[in-house]
Formats: structure tokens, sequence, C-alpha cells
């Protein structure tokens, strides 16, 4: 994880109404997994990792969304794992 978040909560959560908006726009999913996928090389924050593989899982390369998760779960702090757990387990009913 990143010293110097680029991302802030408020940031993360603005990005993650817009995606949400984004996958119910027919044909938005990739306009969406390119936002994530710029904001993920940024910052490897958790709650990107987690809505990217949301979005992954979603367009079917579930193989992709997996590694994305199990990549967010290996940088997150210990606070952050049970909210990325649930995510995962939520999108895809994987317990990883």
């Amino acid at each position: 994880m990143n010293a110097h978040p680029v991302w802030s909560a408020e940031s993360v959560d603005y990005l993650w109404q817009w995606v949400s908006t984004m996958r119910g726009s027919r044909g938005q999913l990739p306009a969406a997994r390119e936002w994530l996928e710029k904001a993920l090389a940024r910052d490897s924050e958790p709650e990107i990792a987690a809505h990217l593989g949301e979005v992954l899982w979603a367009a079917g390369e579930k193989t992709r969304a997996e590694m994305v998760w199990r990549a967010g779960l290996a940088e997150a702090a210990p606070e952050d794992l049970p909210g990325l757990k649930a995510t995962v387990l939520r999108v895809s009913g994987l317990k990883l």
C-alpha cells in the first residue's frame, strides 16, 4: 500500500458510485474497468481492488478478478481485510 494514498475514501466512494452508474448503463462496463484499472495503478487501495474485481467478475473475467482480489488482500492492512473478503464472497462466493 502506498504511504501517501492518491485517493481519499471520499474519492473512492465517488469513483464507485460512478462505476456503478456505468455498470447500469448498457455497454459501459469497459469504461468502468478502465477507470478502476487506472485508479489501482496509482494506488493499491484495497477498496479499489475490490471494485475492480467486481467489474472483472461481471465481465466474465473471473480468473483476472480473483488475481486482483488476491493482490488486494496481500496489500491490505489488517483492518481492511474483512471488507475486501466480504466483497469477494458477496460477488463470487469465493472465500479467499
